[in-house]
């Protein structure tokens, strides 16, 4: 589980750096930032 939400929130950050504007990938990274912990 821990692996599955590390490489989720990879992703979500990369997609915060192609989209920054788009606050529903920020908000993405900033929860699985947290279940990464």
């Amino acid at each position: 589980m821990l692996h599955f939400c590390l490489k989720i929130s990879v992703w979500g950050k990369f997609a915060n750096i192609v989209f920054p504007v788009d606050l529903g990938f920020r908000s993405v990274t900033v929860f699985l930032g947290d279940c990464v912990g």
